[in-house]
């Protein structure tokens, strides 16, 4: 079923696909991308350290608000253009 949107309607539609790609794109970023390295006392030799509180989630959030702003993966335009009833 396709939605025939104009004007208001179809910038909202947009935004909802756009939320949803953001979404998609913060839950596919890894914790373990914000792992912190720190020395033990010896040079050269670092430990992983497990991320704690919210910082790894601020920063996986910001980084999938960055991607998406910027055009995203397509996900959400693709979307948007399906549901829109405009698919080539």
């Amino acid at each position: 079923m396709h939605a025939d949107t104009t004007g208001i309607e179809a910038t909202q539609l947009r935004d909802v696909c756009g939320q949803l790609e953001h979404v998609l794109l913060a839950s596919l970023l890894p914790a373990s991308l914000f792992t912190c390295a720190t020395a033990p006392g010896q040079q050269g030799e670092t430990e992983d350290v497990p991320p704690s509180g919210a910082g790894p989630e601020i920063f996986r959030e910001a980084l999938a608000t960055a991607i998406e702003r910027s055009g995203g993966v397509g996900l959400g335009a693709e979307l948007a253009q399906l549901l829109s009833g405009h698919a080539p």
